[in-house]
């Protein structure tokens, strides 16, 4: 057997490997892809348990949902200025700088 056919083998054999790592890695043990979650920390608020796979269309797909569902204005301005505030203050201030 020749150094090329040792490599053949080879290249053949690693291809093969990656194929059935990709295939365990898209799989998780339930059978199917793992459910994706919003990181709490990242991203404040609640999941919405009537928004589903299954609802999806008759909720968020829908005209309109979005108002049914959403905090009035008065408290999210609040929650922007308390927790985005000085941020967006300080980054403003550095965008306008760098401007002039």
């Amino acid at each position: 057997m020749t150094t090329h056919d040792w490599v053949t083998r080879l290249l053949v054999a690693a291809a093969v490997v990656v194929a059935l790592a990709a295939l365990a890695l898209r799989f998780n043990r339930g059978g199917g892809p793992a459910a994706v979650l919003a990181d709490p920390v990242r991203t404040p608020g609640v999941l919405n348990p009537r928004v589903t796979q299954a609802t999806i269309r008759s909720t968020i797909c829908t005209r309109g949902w979005t108002a049914t569902v959403r905090p009035p204005v008065e408290y999210t301005n609040a929650l922007k200025r308390n927790r985005c505030g000085p941020t967006a203050r300080r980054a403003r201030r550095l965008r306008t700088r760098r401007t002039i």
